[in-house]
């Protein structure tokens, strides 16, 4: 009896010390961060939308290392400039890519995206003037109307243009939601942090260094100048 006993416990030691190699040796699979982006792409205001697209771009490419913790993925729509299609695309990519980060463009897509973040859960950054479109836990606004000399060449380099208008704003804002999440860990068991831990770790930057040169984020969630 003795020998059945202490040989099914050999068989529960090797299982669990092998389980524990497997489980150290396996490659790690990284958490996938998608974010919803919908941009006047056509339309009269087209320009800036194409130059909103190429910041963000430029942003996501400096980012790219498989040394990350996370993966990131961005999902264009097109909302021609129009606030009903811009909430549609949103809705859109909330359903179907389970976006966890939204960024709009302008006032009447900001105020479209702001009621839904709040119900769903998703940070959300824009760049826009106007009252209230940085309310609630999850909704950030940056306008600061000026970039640095830096950006402005990068930016030139890269697309043959000049940024336009929330150019840099954009750029900045994916920038802060990366950095927010590389340094930001998950809970137990999760893949990915959740949206309250990265909004409070958002509110916590102050004298970051961005596009638009040393920022801080207000308890609002306004992204303003630091103030040293």
């Amino acid at each position: 009896m003795r020998k059945i006993i202490s040989f099914i416990l050999f068989l529960l030691i090797f299982w669990g010390t092998w389980h524990l190699y497997n489980k150290q040796t396996r490659p790690k699979e990284r958490g996938v961060v998608n974010i919803g982006i919908t941009l006047p792409l056509s339309g009269a205001n087209a320009d800036v939308g194409l130059a909103a697209q190429d910041a963000l771009n430029i942003a996501l490419k400096e980012w790219d290392n498989p040394k990350n913790n996370y993966q990131y993925r961005l999902f264009y729509q097109d909302d021609a400039g129009d606030a009903e299609k811009a909430e549609k695309n949103l809705l859109n990519m909330i359903e179907k890519q389970d976006v966890a980060a939204i960024i709009t463009l302008w006032s009447p897509a900001a105020q479209k995206a702001i009621p839904l973040a709040d119900k769903f859960r998703r940070i959300h950054f824009t760049c826009a003037i106007g009252n209230n479109l940085n309310d609630g836990r999850y909704n950030f606004n940056h306008y600061l109307s000026y970039h640095t000399d830096k950006f402005t060449e990068k930016f030139f380099n890269t697309t043959g243009k000049l940024p336009t208008s929330c150019s840099s704003n954009l750029y900045d804002a994916l920038n802060l939601l990366i950095f927010t999440y590389e340094n930001t860990s998950p809970a137990w068991g999760d893949s990915l942090p959740s949206p309250e831990r990265i909004s409070q770790n958002l509110h916590k930057l102050n004298n970051h260094t961005t596009a638009s040169g040393q920022i801080q984020i207000s308890p609002q969630g306004e992204v303003l100048q630091a103030s040293n």
